[in-house]
């Protein structure tokens, strides 16, 4: 007589391993550098974390009875993003245009070999300068143009943390089927 208990609990336990593989993919969050010329620091001129909102995408979904009567209410329809009262944009070497906001993190490569990396409260770029506040601790940074010898911008990499999830799930998936074939035998 056959056990037919085996593969319900082994669907269970790989349902369980893509869930924790999903969770510890996205919680590596896999980020990236994007580097743009120095020069395009001037697009952020006038920054400041005040001016920001959060917007929640909606879709308009019909309530109420149906087919007479009811209306049209709005519906969140996907994640919270940041808006800043004008866009704050730069270009990177490669050419895509980026947004700028308080969730993105600024990296300032010095010529003397430093790295100052950290999000802004506000930002201006003027004579030459730039200046900026620090949303950590309030620190101010003044710094000459010409002492920067690179800029980039940190942004989330999806790409990097879906071959992550992938391969935590492959490597899940593996797993049990040793496990069951193991077990089998």
């Amino acid at each position: 007589m056959a056990v037919v208990a085996a593969p319900r609990a082994s669907a269970r336990i790989l349902e369980r391993l893509v869930a924790a593989a999903v969770a510890a993919g996205a919680a590596a969050g896999c980020y990236a550098q994007y580097p743009f010329p120095v020069t395009e620091l001037k697009n952020l001129d006038g920054y400041e974390v005040y001016k920001e909102r959060e917007e929640i995408p909606v879709t308009p979904v019909y309530i109420g009875p149906w087919p007479h009567g009811g209306s049209y209410g709005p519906t969140p329809s996907g994640s919270p993003r940041i808006i800043t009262d004008k866009p704050y944009r730069v270009v990177s070497l490669e050419g895509e245009p980026m947004d700028f906001s308080s969730e993105t993190p600024l990296t300032l490569y010095l010529r003397d070999g430093r790295r100052l990396e950290t999000s802004y409260r506000t930002i201006a770029v003027k004579d030459g300068r730039f200046e900026g506040v620090t949303m950590e601790g309030d620190r101010k940074v003044s710094l000459p143009l010409s002492a920067l010898s690179a800029v980039s911008l940190k942004r989330p990499d999806s790409g990097s943390t879906l071959l992550v999830t992938l391969a935590i799930v492959g490597g899940a998936v593996v797993l049990l089927s040793v496990a069951v074939i193991a077990g089998g035998s």
